[in-house]
Order: C-alpha cells, then structure tokens, then sequence
C-alpha cells in the first residue's frame, strides 16, 4: 500500500456504521486482521506500542517510517482512537501526539507522495505544484525567479494553494504570497506545521465519529482503559487536572512556576505569558473545564463574576476553547518550546539578572542544600548566561534540574531542557524511580550546538 494511503485512511475512513462487520471491513481494507478477543495481549500490546511510538514522535527516522508494519500502525491508531472517544484525557493526549507523529511521517514522503496525499485533504482542484501553475497560466521559465524568487530548478518543490484555504492554518511569513495564492516548499516545516494542524481537526472529527462498534468499544473500556491510561502516564509524564496543580508544581520548570505565582498574586500576564503559561497546563493533560477553571480562579480580572458569567463571556467561552482547536479553524496549539519562550514569552535566565537569579535559586534550594552547592550552581548558571540565546538558556535550565533531582553531573557533557513540557516529563520519571535513556533527556556534548 503507499504510504501516502496509510496516512489518509487514519485521518478519513468511511467505516462510521456501528456494526462490527464494517469495522472489520475496514481493518480488512488496511490488511489487519481482528481475529482475537478483546482481552487478549495483542490488543494491548497494539495500544501500547502505538503509545511508546507517539511519545518519541520528535524522533521520527526514515527507517522507523519504512520499516513499520501497515498492521501495528492502523491497529494501533485505530484502538487508541476508540478509546480517545471515550476518555477526555486520553483524547487531548492522543490528538496532539498523533498529529505530530502524521507531521513527522509527511515529511518523510517523498514530493509526489505529498501531492496525492493533499489532494486528497484539500482537493484536485485547491493544490498544484509550481511547475503546474506556470505551465497552466503560460507565465514562462523566468517567471518564478523574478516575481517570487524561486529559481526555476524547484519548480517541483514548491506547491501553490489559495490564501484563503490555509490562512488560518499557516501566518504571513512562513510562505510567499503572491495573487491570492501561497507558495510553500515541500518539506519545510511551514507546510508540516499546514498538515499537523489538519491533521488535529480530522483527528478530532474521527474521534467524535466514534469509528468502532458498542461492542468493541465498552469491552476496550472495560479491561483496558484504566490500563491504558497509566501506561501513557507512565511514559510521558502525569496527565494532570486542575485539582492536581498544587501536587505536581514541583515538577514544573521554574518559568512556569513564576507565572503561576504572577498570576495568583493578581499580576496581569501578558498575551504571550498567559500562552506559555496555558499550552503547557493543556500540554499536561488539562481538559478544557481544567483549563477554564484555572484562569477563571487565578485571573485577576474575573474578580467579583460568576463562573457562569466567565464561561459564557468572550474569553472563557471562546478564547480559551480556540486554544483547543474547539472553534474557530480547530487548530490546537502546542506547548511552546523554549526557543520560542525566549523571543515571546518569559524566561527566568532571561529576564532576571545575575542578582536576582540568585535571589530566586536562594528562595526555591536555600533550605534544602548547602550554601556552597548553591553557589556553585548559581555561578554556573550566571557564567552560562552572559551571553543571552536560546541555547544557552536551555544549558541554564539543565544545570536546575541537575540540582533539583540530585543528578550526578557528567564531566564533559551537558544537559539541555528544550521546552517547559520535556522539563515536566522527565521529572515525573526521576519521581517515578525510573532510569531515563541518554537519547531521551538529550544530552550532548559540552560545546556542540
């Protein structure tokens, strides 16, 4: 089968009928077999080795992509997705890992499978490549250099869709625009990012659609849902509610931890502040009441209304559900890395002094380690932040999290902490007394960037 099929049967099947027979038609179509009981091991083992696959979607390699059997991928996918359709939990995990592993598998397409597989999103008639649309409207070779820039020679790397279809999906900047038209590489992570979010929507779609049958689905809740829930908290992280903040702050990155306590103080975040600040409670299991009965108690301007009043106004009962992809162009955003913390939003190795760095570690560690230990990891993180860039910030964050979880420090390497929600997960596993993988705590050598 092509694999630009595999990816488009998992976003847009027709087997919506309730009755068994078609789900297995559909299974069928994709050379599964479903031949088993439900208790049996092999559909856990599906679930989970599809779980184990979507928390190491970052890592996405040509021979993972190749090499993985039509079987595990759409059985997986499917099981996994009966039971988002009944776990709100397992629904905001399932949705934003699956589509960013699809993004990854896109990208490894090759151009023409990328075509078919957007045509058949989008439509015949709504994408074509470059070369197309030259030839189509007799603009000549020298055209494409002169209006937009492209050489000639990638006339079959570009493909041309109207503005009006991935407005919402992609910004100004990340493609050429030219007549109402936007112009996007195959391969860039502008046209990846077109797809994840497509991606999310249908994603959220089919699992409304609630593909399998009553039978299947109760039985896959009834011996496995708890199961599968701890398996997915157990591999990235605890899937946290508003009732469990208070429990799990300690975990969070000290970013996060600060504009929690800005916020709760009555302090005003900015936009970008209030963004990092909630991708990263959605990113770590909030559902969208979690998410609304947070900024409802923490923000300052709902002092005096009803909660009624908050969920039925603009940014309670739109703004927040936008962030969720529940309205709107149904994208639904991620928690942000630190790259972009560091041009937008608020970073503590950024902001603050070597001053009052010292005073903020003094108030977090003062109590727990000597002063000799704390000096020398403030002079470290001090040292690495006289030169201010994403990366250093992330050597920064890594130096924390060394003293926090008592790690014993590698001579010669370093520890990188690339987002708030990597810092998150790999402190539910130190809690957890699990071993954590060189390759997942991205450790590199000592000046290599």
């Amino acid at each position: 089968m092509n694999q630009h099929q595999v990816i488009y049967d998992m976003l847009s099947d027709d087997a919506r009928s309730d009755e068994t027979m078609q789900f297995k038609e559909f299974l069928k179509k994709n050379d599964v077999d479903l031949d088993f009981d439900i208790s049996d091991d092999t559909v856990l083992d599906a679930i989970v080795n599809r779980a184990n696959v979507l928390l190491n979607t970052s890592k996405v390699k040509d021979e993972d992509y190749y090499t993985v059997s039509i079987k595990d991928d759409v059985l997986g996918h499917v099981l996994l997705r009966g039971l988002a359709s009944v776990n709100d939990k397992i629904e905001s995990w399932f949705i934003n890992n699956e589509a960013y592993y699809l993004k990854g598998k896109f990208l490894l397409l090759d151009s023409t499978e990328q075509l078919r597989l957007l045509k058949k999103i989008f439509g015949n008639g709504n994408i074509m490549t470059l070369k197309e649309y030259v030839d189509r409207n007799n603009l000549g070779e020298r055209w494409s250099k002169t209006t937009l820039n492209i050489p000639y020679s990638e006339r079959f790397k570009y493909y041309v869709m109207k503005w009006e279809i991935v407005h919402r999906l992609v910004g100004r900047r990340q493609c050429k625009l030219h007549d109402g038209l936007a112009f996007m590489k195959s391969g860039d992570k502008e046209l990846g990012s077109v797809f994840m979010t497509v991606a999310r929507f249908l994603l959220k779609q089919k699992i409304q659609q609630t593909l399998l049958p009553s039978e299947i689905r109760d039985a896959l809740v009834e011996e496995l849902e708890d199961e599968i829930l701890d398996k997915i908290q157990d591999l990235s992280g605890s899937v946290i509610g508003y009732g469990d903040i208070t429990e799990h702050m300690e975990k969070f990155p000290l970013c996060i931890q600060m504009l929690d306590r800005f916020l709760s103080s009555g302090k005003d975040l900015g936009h970008q502040e209030l963004l990092q600040l909630g991708f990263f409670l959605k990113a770590v299991g909030f559902t969208i009441e979690d998410y609304r009965k947070y900024f409802f108690y923490r923000h300052p301007s709902n002092a005096g209304k009803s909660y009624e009043e908050f969920v039925s106004g603009h940014w309670g009962g739109y703004q927040l559900k936008h962030h969720f992809g529940l309205v709107g162009s149904g994208k639904s955003y991620s928690s942000f890395s630190c790259e972009t913390i560091v041009k937008e939003g608020f970073c503590p190795y950024i902001e603050l002094d070597g001053t009052k760095r010292r005073k903020l570690l003094e108030s977090v560690y003062g109590e727990v380690y000597d002063q000799k230990t704390l000096d020398n990891l403030i002079n470290k993180i001090n040292k690495r932040m006289r030169v201010k860039t994403p990366y250093n910030c992330t050597i920064a964050c890594g130096h924390e999290f060394y003293l926090h979880y008592s790690i014993e420090h590698v001579k010669g390497r370093v520890l990188h902490i690339r987002s708030p929600l990597s810092y998150y997960q790999l402190a539910d596993h130190i809690n957890a007394g699990k071993p954590i993988a060189e390759e997942s705590i991205e450790i590199t050598r000592k000046g290599k960037k």
